[in-house]
Order: C-alpha cells, then sequence, then structure tokens
C-alpha cells in the first residue's frame, strides 16, 4: 500500500483526485453537522414541551434519559473491548 502511495504522489492527477476527495467530505460534513444541529433543536423543543406539560413526571423522564445514555455506553465499551482484544490476539498469533 505504502509503494502505490509513494509511486502516485508525484502524479498530478493524483493530487487533484485527492483534492476533490477531501473537498466532497467537508461538504458531507458541513451538512452532517448542520443536520445535527437541527435535530438537537427539535429535540430540546420536544423535551422542553414534554416538561411542561407533565410537569411531576419530569424526574422520571430524566432519570430514564440517563439510564438508557449509561447502558448504552456500557454496551459501547463492552463491545470496543471485545474488538481490540481479538485484534491483539490476531497480531500476536498473526
Amino acid at each position: 500500500m505504502r509503494l502505490i502511495k509513494e509511486k502516485q504522489k508525484n502524479n498530478k492527477n493524483y493530487l487533484y483526485l485527492i483534492h476533490e476527495k477531501l473537498s466532497k467530505l467537508k461538504k458531507k460534513l458541513i451538512v452532517y453537522f448542520i443536520l445535527v444541529f437541527l435535530l438537537n433543536l427539535f429535540f430540546a423543543y420536544y423535551v422542553t414541551a414534554f416538561c411542561a406539560v407533565y410537569k411531576y413526571s419530569q424526574k422520571y423522564w430524566f432519570l430514564g434519559c440517563f439510564e438508557s445514555f449509561g447502558m448504552d455506553t456500557l454496551a459501547c465499551i463492552i463491545i470496543c473491548i471485545f474488538l481490540a482484544l481479538f485484534r491483539f490476539i490476531s497480531i500476536k498469533k498473526g
């Protein structure tokens, strides 16, 4: 892979392709962050409206939110640990 990069580094077409790919990635990232920002605004409005209507269930809603976030984070951490462990074992064996 490194050999291919070294051969193509001097090629002007290669630099143009890299520039094109990076500009497309930049546009996609901008769209992604705008979409995330708009969704966060919508969800903030939803939470505000929910808490205004159901005043006595706010505590349980927030506790459920934190519980869900914690379980999701814990599951992701466990999966990442297993994947890293499998990678480490395969590198040691190979």
